[in-house]
């Protein structure tokens, strides 16, 4: 809908198109040419229903156009949109020379606040461009987040994350606009400081393990373990602003996830660091001064295969009882503190080993750390000494516990292993041979294919089982039913017909060719190759024009026999409606409706 109209604005009755040009400050730059022509026919058929909204056309803004004029541009612009560019393009390509509009007099504060308002309630207003419509509001006229948030109905966090999208590279951006990644997955990626890690980010998140992009839950598990890094292992104080003086301390820094709450409520931690370049160069740096102070106090430095051999279980598990690491906690301390905490600068360095991380710790001699600690005036907790036994124990039991985990994850693998080698080998022998049922192999391929789709994206392709006959429970999968739920939708489609099972699989190998991005499609790039391919098991005339087809098939004709009757593609059932779908004006086509889904235990006939 249009922004409300105050009473000193006149209606016209017509405006000539050629005097008519968009606004600069229209948050909305890409246009769906799809649409436009969509919209363009039913304003050829109906008429503009819906009349713009222009203004007089600023002199700044006209001297601006006038720069930008293209040569054997004539035209006399005298209005600039306020809202209705969409419709306005539309009109054009409908060839309409005047269209219908109201025109107001408006200042620039104004015009952005109605069109960022007004874009949020019209048709695929892109996050991003939402988002700068937000920034210009902010930059330019003043506004605050808890304004903008009361302006459009929405909280304060979701502003704070719209905006947020701005930090996305160019790179980024691209993938977003195509698509591949959605609102929330954006997020993640703008979250990550530096435009070489958020291009790397976008690319594996939209590229996901199959081709297809990760879901929501898979891209925050991705970013968590390769984007971000846990405070707790730093090697340096987290307090120290002079280690990186124009990063400032870990303690204060905008990108520690306890800092910005609002942008980080998917973590569970608020020590987690999210620039890892930074976190990094911390780390390298610290490393150095260590090494550094060492060499000029005498101190021993082990490094490269020495260290390896030195040191080959890390750290905790010194290949020798002389020494003892200073990050180590002193037995007997109430408060569990480590040597290097309780002795601070006096704690007596012997050795510098380099970790197989490429940190380096500080060891000391056990009798001279034992003397320096008598001379701080430390006295031992004998209770906790008798607790720190008991860790010790219940460490060394753990060990024992994480090698026959190994173990047994190593005969697992080749348990595995052999087992798909000897299916792959008798499918490719006994299948050909007849001794393998093809109904059969179709039916556990379909149970295969749903299994995977269940690992990879966290939940069950609901689309695609949709379209089979099995409609989901509403409530969203959570992990510890997730095998039940697997194993309820494998004895659900055993009782499937070869046909169904095989139509599933069919959608899962061209589900990512039916999708076209209306941002960069290439007739000559984008060709669908499967669909061709598979093409082979259609009767030819509805290969040729699958379109007429289908519409023969709605209106209730027998589709022709394929050529191979042994080939028989079962045909695809359209996704039931939730309700009619609701009501648009002449000019705005209908939004898909989502299909009601089932009560569980879904339905499991074909």
């Amino acid at each position: 809908m249009n922004a409300p109209l105050p009473p000193e604005a006149t209606a016209v009755a017509t405006l000539p198109v050629a005097a008519i040009i968009p606004s600069p400050s229209n948050p909305r730059k890409h246009f769906d040419e799809a649409y436009l022509a969509e919209l363009a026919e039913s304003i050829k058929a109906h008429g503009l229903i819906q009349p713009i909204t222009v203004r007089p056309l600023p002199l700044e803004h006209f001297l601006d156009y006038n720069k930008r004029r293209k040569d054997g541009d004539d035209s006399h612009p005298q209005y600039e949109i306020v809202v209705g560019e969409c419709r306005w393009r539309a009109a054009k390509l409908a060839g309409l020379t005047e269209i219908p509009g109201f025109w107001r007099e408006l200042d620039d504060k104004q015009v952005l606040e109605i069109q960022v308002i007004e874009n949020l309630q019209r048709r695929d207003v892109h996050p991003i461009e939402e988002a700068e419509g937000y920034q210009q509001l902010m930059q330019r006229h003043g506004y605050k987040a808890e304004e903008i948030a009361a302006k459009i109905g929405k909280s304060k966090g979701y502003v704070y994350a719209r905006l947020k999208l701005t930090a996305l590279c160019h790179e980024a951006r691209e993938v977003f606009f195509e698509g591949k990644l959605d609102a929330s997955t954006a997020l993640l990626v703008a979250r990550i400081p530096g435009a070489t890690l958020q291009k790397k980010a976008a690319k594996e998140i939209s590229a996901g393990y199959d081709g297809l992009p990760l879901s929501y839950r898979n891209a925050v598990n991705h970013i968590r373990h390769h984007f971000t890094i846990n405070l707790e292992r730093a090697t340096f104080a987290l307090d120290d602003a002079e280690l990186a003086p124009t990063a400032g301390s870990c303690q204060a820094c905008p990108k520690r996830s306890g800092n910005a709450p609002e942008l980080y409520a998917d973590l569970d931690s608020e020590h987690v660091c999210t620039d890892t370049a930074c976190f990094e160069d911390k780390r390298l740096t610290r490393r150095q001064q260590l090494i550094l102070t060492a060499e000029q106090k005498g101190v021993k430095v082990i490094t490269g295969e020495d260290a390896e051999e030195f040191m080959p279980y890390g750290e905790h598990h010194l290949n020798s009882s002389a020494h003892v690491s200073l990050n180590e906690i002193v037995r007997g301390d109430a408060q569990d503190r480590t040597y290097r905490e309780i002795l601070g600068d006096a704690a007596p360095v012997t050795t510098l080993v380099e970790t197989r991380a490429g940190n380096v710790i500080e060891l000391g001699d056990p009798t001279a750390l034992a003397s320096a600690l008598r001379k701080a005036g430390w006295q031992p907790d004998l209770l906790v000494s008798n607790e720190q036994t008991e860790k010790d124990a219940k460490r060394q039991q753990e060990a024992a516990e994480r090698e026959q985990r190994r173990e047994a994850a190593e005969a697992e693998t080749v348990r595995r292993r052999a087992l798909a080698d000897t299916l792959i080998d008798r499918a490719r022998h006994a299948y050909d041979a007849g001794e393998i049922n093809p109904d059969q192999a179709i039916i556990l391929l379909a149970i295969a294919q749903m299994r995977q789709d269940f690992e990879i994206n966290g939940e069950p392709d609901e689309a695609r089982l949709a379209l089979c006959g099995i409609t989901l429970p509403e409530d969203p999968t959570d992990d510890d039913n997730a095998s039940a739920q697997m194993t309820a939708l494998a004895e659900a489609m055993r009782k499937w017909s070869p046909g169904t099972a095989l139509a599933f699989l069919l959608d899962a190998v061209t589900v990512d060719e039916v999708r076209v991005s209306p941002w960069d499609y290439n007739p000559e790039r984008d060709q669908p190759h499967t669909l061709q391919d598979l093409a082979a098991l259609l009767p030819a005339e509805t290969a040729t024009d699958p379109t007429q087809a289908a519409q023969a098939h709605e209106e209730g004709a027998q589709p022709a026999a394929p050529e191979n009757p042994k080939k028989k593609v079962a045909a695809k059932k359209p996704k039931a409606k939730a309700g009619p779908a609701p009501t648009t004006s002449a000019n705005e086509p209908a939004a898909p409706v989502k299909p009601s889904l089932g009560a569980w235990p879904f339905p499991v006939e074909a």
